[in-house]
C-alpha cells in the first residue's frame, strides 16, 4: 500500500496515537495548573494573567501557522528534488 493510501485510510504509526495522548495528558495538567495558580490570585491579578494568556494564545496561533507553512514548504521541495 503506498503512503498516500495508508494516510487516506488513517493507518498511521502506533507510536503517534501514544504521542497523542501524552500531549492530551500533558495539556489537562497544564490547565489544572493554570487553575491552581488563578485560584490564588485576587481579581486584578487574576485578570492580569488571563491577559497574558490570551497574548500568548495569540502568538502561539502565529507560530504554529509559520511552522505549518515552512513544514508545507520543505515537503514540496522535498517532492521536487524527489523527482528532478
Amino acid at each position: 500500500m503506498n503512503i498516500l493510501n495508508e494516510i487516506y485510510n488513517l493507518n498511521v504509526d502506533r507510536s503517534i496515537l501514544k504521542e497523542l495522548d501524552n500531549y492530551k495528558l500533558h495539556k489537562e495538567q497544564a490547565f489544572e495548573g493554570y487553575r491552581e495558580l488563578k485560584n490564588q490570585l485576587n481579581e486584578e491579578q487574576a485578570a492580569a494573567l488571563d491577559k497574558i494568556m490570551d497574548i500568548n494564545l495569540e502568538l502561539l496561533e502565529d507560530e504554529l501557522e509559520q511552522n505549518f507553512k515552512n513544514g508545507f514548504k520543505l515537503g514540496a521541495k522535498f517532492i521536487c528534488e524527489i523527482m528532478s
